[in-house]
């Protein structure tokens, strides 16, 4: 395995000649006793059936194939897989308790385990499948804090394969490890919108806005002007770029809104004449707590509003429902995305 010399196994490759030739034995994943073969990207891998069908809960793609072929072992099936992803399966298939074992260790290549996810999950092997996303997990979460340094692309592999996987815990991991990684530069808006748009990744898509516009001050000026924006250089689609302005346009003005409205009677106090039974005395503006160093972070006003009003000191209960109501109703994907259907 990753963590043992002994195991490493050096990259194979084909050249054109060798391509011509037809395909080549695979270096490790061709046993000479196996009883079935498959052609991947031109190696060919000669295995046994017992191992590709050792989950006993499955009905596997595998145990159709054999149970459909004509019984000659000289019969050939081609696959479409990556040569890579497809060792990976071998090594799952026929790994050893030690090098099970192993992949606890800090240096386990999680892209074979990713490959492993995926293409169990092709071919009907749950139980394989379980494994290599648990593992995932585990390194996700461990000190080793994977999903924090991994490049991009495994981030999209490896929610896609744990939400067809049924892993929606580590669906819900990628996200927010995703969402600090963009706000410090690491990664790209636009990435993570087009994949959130695909995926109808309706809550990572509405953090990924709010958090951006929270830090509108990181877009380029236009070069000869005194500070005005360039837009253009965002990168993102006309409809994301209209998203995100939209959204900030309504931050911007919820506590202008906010501070002028009348706060709603809850509590059984005497109603006034002036403000009559439903209305409070009382206006939203002398409650509100607004950071002025993030102005447009409503929800963290909110947050520290409700601290304020919850205190034991407050007169009555009015303020103090009407605060946690606006944050029960606070969605910060609305903003951007308008209210879900």
């Amino acid at each position: 395995m990753d963590s043992t010399a002994a195991s490493t196994v050096e990259p194979q490759s084909q050249s054109q000649g060798q391509k011509d030739a037809g395909p080549i034995k695979d270096k490790r994943y061709f046993f000479e006793d196996g009883d079935c073969m498959f052609v991947v990207e031109g190696f060919l891998f000669k295995l046994h059936k017992w191992a590709l069908c050792r989950d006993p809960d499955s009905d596997s793609m595998f145990r159709g194939m054999f149970n459909n072929a004509i019984p000659l072992k000289s019969d050939t099936i081609t696959l479409t897989d990556s040569a890579d992803d497809f060792r990976a399966l071998c090594w799952a298939v026929y790994a050893l308790p030690g090098e099970i074992q192993w992949q606890n260790d800090a240096q386990t290549d999680i892209s074979r385990l990713l490959s492993i996810a995926v293409l169990s999950h092709k071919y009907i092997l749950p139980s394989f499948e379980a494994w290599a996303l648990y593992m995932i997990c585990a390194h996700s979460k461990s000190r080793r804090d994977y999903l924090n340094t991994c490049p991009q692309d495994m981030l999209y592999g490896i929610f896609e394969a744990a939400l067809v996987g049924g892993r929606p815990d580590l669906c819900k991991l990628v996200e927010e490890k995703w969402l600090p990684r963009l706000k410090r530069g690491e990664l790209q808006l636009r990435d993570a919108l087009d994949f959130g748009e695909k995926h109808g990744m309706r809550e990572f898509l509405g953090n990924a806005y709010y958090q951006q516009a929270m830090d509108m001050n990181l877009f380029p000026p236009t070069p000869g002007t005194c500070g005005v924006i360039d837009f253009s250089q965002s990168n993102l689609t006309p409809q994301q770029l209209q998203r995100l302005l939209s959204g900030y346009c309504s931050l911007s003005l919820f506590w202008e809104r906010l501070k002028k409205m009348s706060v709603p009677r809850t509590c059984a106090q005497t109603a006034t004449a002036r403000y009559g039974a439903n209305m409070h005395p009382s206006n939203m503006n002398q409650f509100l707590v607004r950071d002025h160093d993030e102005p447009l972070d409503v929800l963290k006003g909110l947050k520290a509003t409700h601290a304020k009003v919850a205190q034991p000191s407050s007169s009555c209960s009015c303020g103090k429902d009407f605060v946690e109501t606006l944050l029960s109703q606070f969605s910060k994907a609305d903003y951007f995305l308008g209210k879900a259907v």
